[in-house]
């Protein structure tokens, strides 16, 4: 046998805030997904399970996912049995749990398997195996302890010690054993799962058996995902198409079968039942081809806009820049934009939605200082806003970022938090093991991403990071220079890519580089137009006041590379506006520069591509005040 402590210590060193549950039982954390709730279950034997996420297993599988050896968690037992235990009988146990239940109120079920109540207030479930009790489920104490399993706590089927009395009519699945009783007490067959709604135990070839199986699940968003989740596995390993029962509109959020008095509301729901539509195998549907003219009469909408140039609905922004430039910060002023409906940097958001800051470069509280700054004028603004739409997530301290699958994080928290719809993820450098460069794993991967959007409607701004760029010399902003190259920027719906200026570090030069959908009504973008915003004037870590940048290539070489230029423009800024060549080659003279280089190289080189001087005619030339604003502002 696994002994006791070598489990305890494994669970120990992946899951913070253990706590007693009862005999040889544990709640912790969840080391699978951000839990705030003591979620996860673990007892002596190795068997784990996570009422929120779903996560189940046993102390081999959990090493593995951890990274470690499973070796020692290996026993005989384990072996033979699969890392169930045998010989457990806990029916002695129920006496102990059992209460009196009132005569001929419909409680006849609860009575028949046993339902009791523990000294904490807890509902006991009794589940059986051969005749024994193999587990009890002690369902929500009334002293603020977590649900605990006594025995073998692995998902389960319950009532499946009934199957085969069961007539072979309809077979009902619900969410909890409650559910389960009540529908019994009803009339109907039913079952339920052991561990929630999204919870799915192995399918049983009973299921095979009933010429209706019927999914009733809880009226409210998880039981809609579910009863689909369910419905799927169930056709996936029977063959059998399962129906979904209806609720009645109208009814109040979580109504279950357990709060139908009458027997109405489930007999409606039944018979309003609906049949599971498969998702089939990219290998089984092939593409679905229609007819165009048809296809034009579906209601087919374009991804609606919500932010101008920048994103529209289930599509992807790449964020790009190198260290140091802002990049994060920015991606978190997006999101407070999009939480509150406010234009960002000039760019249309049409209104409000949920948004989630995901981040795995920085501490928690590095993330949190930061937003502290940045969130005030917006709180002060539209405080009912930021407390309904803007989300964050919290790196735990049991995580392992390094092997953790950040892809799988993020399906299990959408299925979690389904009214979320953009994800600010900082950054997709972290978001998994394959290196950036590596083209073909990149594809793979990013086509991950791209189900995420589909599958739960969600759009993404991925931060990016640059190469190392000789910016002297390409003294541009383009996609080539965003690691993971083509691949990553081809996948891209929106190409967005920042650098600090030269001229001043609190100058910020913007392009947007990619953008696939255009929505404004004559067709124009902000395309490769080249742009700059100012950062942190106010020091409030946001960016302010975008506009378009003349002297874009000045803006990527050194400074101290153009004393003599700088200090040529500054003399002549002395001069009446506009200047003539003569005024140029007399101030050159004070520099040792000959006529030649003035006419022939200074001056065209400052009018274009540096833009520090502005041609006004022939011979004529003027100071560019606002580059020379830049240079001022810097050097001060």
């Amino acid at each position: 046998m696994v002994r006791e402590l070598e489990v305890f210590s494994l669970f120990e060193r992946h899951c913070k805030g253990i706590k007693s549950g009862g005999i040889n039982q544990y709640v912790a954390l969840c080391p699978f997904h951000d839990d705030t709730h003591h979620s996860f279950s673990f007892n002596s034997e190795g068997l784990y399970n996570c009422k929120g996420c779903g996560e189940s297993g046993n102390a081999v599988k959990f090493a593995k996912l951890k990274g470690e050896d499973p070796k020692p968690y290996y026993s005989d037992e384990y072996k033979r049995t699969g890392g169930k235990p045998t010989g457990i009988d806990l029916t002695p146990k129920l006496e102990e749990y059992r209460i009196t239940y009132p005569e001929n109120k419909g409680y006849e079920p609860f009575i028949l398997n046993d339902i009791g109540k523990d000294n904490d207030g807890a509902i006991t479930i009794p589940y059986w195996e051969d005749g024994k009790c193999v587990g009890i489920k002690h369902h929500k104490p009334k002293n603020g302890k977590q649900s605990w399993w006594e025995g073998v706590g692995t998902l389960k089927w319950y009532n499946s010690w009934w199957f085969d009395v069961f007539n072979k009519a309809q077979l009902i699945l619900c969410e909890g054993e409650k559910d389960a009783n009540r529908l019994v007490q009803l009339g109907y067959n039913a079952t339920s799962t052991s561990g929630g709604a999204l919870s799915v135990p192995p399918i049983p070839d009973k299921f095979k058996e009933p010429k209706e199986l019927i999914l009733l699940y809880d009226n409210d968003e998880a039981g809609f995902k579910g009863s689909e989740k369910c419905a799927e596995q169930i056709y996936r390993s029977t063959g059998t198409l399962p129906y979904i029962a209806q609720w009645r509109t109208g009814l109040p959020k979580g109504f279950d079968a357990f709060d139908d008095k009458t027997g109405e509301e489930v007999e409606y729901a039944i018979n309003n039942k609906r049949i599971h539509e498969p998702r089939l195998r990219d290998s089984q549907k092939g593409y679905t081809v229609v007819n165009v003219l048809d296809a034009l009469k579906m209601d087919i909408h374009k991804p609606r806009m919500l932010i101008e140039d920048l994103l529209n609905e289930n599509c992807t922004l790449l964020l790009s820049a190198e260290d140091n430039v802002g990049k994060s910060m920015m991606a978190n002023q997006m999101g407070l934009c999009l939480a509150t409906g406010q234009d960002f940097l000039g760019y249309l958001v049409p209104e409000p939605i949920k948004v989630l800051l995901v981040q795995h470069e920085m501490e928690n509280g590095e993330q949190t200082d930061r937003l502290k700054t940045q969130v005030v004028t917006f709180v002060e603004s539209y405080p009912d806003l930021i407390a309904k739409n803007l989300f964050m997530n919290l790196i735990q301290e049991s995580e392992n970022l390094a092997v953790t699958d950040q892809f799988e994080m993020l399906e299990r928290t959408f299925t979690h938090n389904p009214e979320i719809e953009v994800c600010v993820f900082d950054n997709i450098g972290q978001s998994t093991n394959v290196a950036m460069t590596k083209p073909d794993e990149i594809r793979q991967e990013l086509k991950r991403l791209k189900a995420l959007c589909r599958r739960h409607k969600v759009a993404f701004v991925l931060v990016a990071h640059h190469n190392k760029i000789d910016w002297g010399k390409e003294m541009d902003l383009v996609k080539t220079q965003i690691q993971g190259g083509k691949p990553v920027t081809d996948w891209a719906d929106n190409v967005l890519q920042l650098h600090t200026s030269s001229l001043n570090t609190g100058l910020v030069l913007f392009k947007v580089t990619k953008v696939r959908s255009v929505h404004a009504q004559d067709g124009t973008t902000s395309k490769n137009l080249p742009q700059a915003v100012w950062f942190n004037n106010d020091n409030d870590l946001l960016f302010k006041d975008r506009f378009t940048v003349t002297n874009w290539q000045g803006h990527f070489k050194a400074l101290d590379k153009f004393d003599d230029e700088l200090k040529f423009v500054e003399e002549l800024a002395t001069y009446p506006q506009p200047f003539t060549t003569n005024d140029a080659i007399n101030v050159g003279d004070k520099f040792d520069k000959s006529v030649t280089t003035i006419k022939a190289h200074w001056l065209k080189k400052l009018v274009n591509p540096m833009g520090w001087l502005i041609k006004e005619g022939h011979g004529l030339y003027r100071v560019n005040q606002k580059v020379m604003d830049f240079i001022k502002i810097s050097e001060d």
